[in-house]
């Protein structure tokens, strides 16, 4: 029963502290670090910033610069829940991150290879609450007089193709 009540109090602690500070307590013992990666606390603690940050501010605004890299084409497609979505179009490759800001923590997707050879009429990003996961959407240009939609699921992370 006393080790129920000292995670309790473990766990509230930890969900009111800066990122930068979890990132560098996951390292303190194991059960630190299962708690701080865990889906639940993860969920909790972006949670209570988001209130904490909107009952302060009144809004929720960041900023967000994307580098200019010669040769490549930025296109930022949205963001959602403290993560960002960016779409990078090289002449040879197109590559779809989500990044953390946060944590420094950028995962690439499973690339989408009609992007380099079609153009791009939208995309968006966005979290699906009931199904618990992030997506991403395209709709490229498919002959004359055509739209393809496809998207893409963080937990899958596989491609479909929407039909009519």
């Amino acid at each position: 029963m006393a080790e129920l009540a000292h995670d309790d109090l473990v766990e509230q602690i930890l969900i009111r502290l800066d990122v930068k500070d979890l990132i560098r307590f996951k390292t303190v013992c194991k059960s630190w670090h299962s708690l701080i990666t865990s889906p639940r606390f993860v969920t909790r603690h972006l949670n209570r910033s988001y209130n904490e940050y909107n009952n302060i501010f009144g809004y929720t605004s960041q900023r967000i610069v994307l580098a200019a890299t010669y040769g490549h084409g930025h296109r930022l497609v949205g963001s959602s829940n403290g993560l960002v979505c960016i779409i990078s179009i090289s002449e040879f490759s197109c590559n779809v991150l989500v990044c953390n800001p946060s944590t420094r923590e950028v995962r690439q997707l499973r690339p989408y290879s009609h992007l380099i050879s079609s153009p791009l009429l939208c995309w968006g990003f966005g979290y699906d609450s009931s199904r618990d996961d992030y997506t991403v959407f395209v709709g490229a240009r498919k002959g004359e007089n055509q739209t393809c939609f496809q998207v893409l699921s963080l937990k899958s992370n596989v491609w479909r193709v929407l039909e009519k």
